[in-house]
């Protein structure tokens, strides 16, 4: 008995800090075979068959999206702003669980698990950003870069929102601010998406 359960301890633990398969690592610099200034035609030469690229309009005000699926399973979603040149890609999101980053964060991880990872979280939004909130950690460039941005949700919502606790949002928004971070969020949020962009020079 004693022995089966430290089995189980065994194989649990291994488990938990089981490195993502490289085909579903979320790094700095793309999500699996996807990387951050590659073109599309790359990436499809590199997908091979049984995958397909389908574009989406509606994805978010004035971003074509093109979604790479595996099926009816989408995998990740690159995007491109309306008007401008799609020759490289410098920007992608996935909300598959499957996809992690190398410490097992992913979509559908408590934040709570990020913040064990990579420190005490800064979530922030802007009213001119739609109030979209972004999600990044005190460990920027190491683990975390810059370029990595995670949205949150809470448990049942469909939809990334906010989770993060604003003191005096309301008297500050008739003062004029529009830009708002936080450290305390909701105990039970999750993540919803995990974001890369190209990094920017000096990060």
């Amino acid at each position: 008995m004693l022995r089966a359960l430290c089995l189980f301890l065994v194989l649990t633990v291994t488990t938990a800090v089981a490195a993502p398969k490289a085909h579903e690592l979320i790094t700095m610099d793309g999500i699996g075979p996807a990387k951050i200034g590659m073109s599309v035609k790359e990436l499809k030469q590199k997908l091979g068959k049984g995958y397909t690229l389908k574009k989406d309009e509606n994805f978010m005000v004035d971003i074509e999206a093109i979604h790479v699926m595996k099926g009816d399973e989408v995998l990740y979603t690159l995007l491109f702003v309306v008007g401008e040149p799609q020759d490289a890609i410098t920007w992608m999101v996935t909300s598959n669980p499957k996809f992690k980053l190398a410490e097992g964060v992913g979509p559908g991880s408590p934040l709570m698990a990020a913040e064990n990872a990579y420190g005490k979280p800064y979530l922030s939004f802007s009213n001119y950003d739609e109030q979209r909130e972004w999600v990044r950690f005190q460990n920027a460039n190491t683990k975390f870069p810059f370029n990595l941005a995670l949205r949150c949700k809470l448990p049942g919502d469909d939809y990334a929102g906010q989770v993060g606790q604003y003191p005096n949002y309301e008297k500050n928004l008739e003062a004029g601010k529009e830009f708002f971070e936080t450290i305390n969020y909701d105990p039970n949020a999750v993540v919803d998406s995990v974001w890369v962009s190209m990094m920017e020079e000096g990060c």
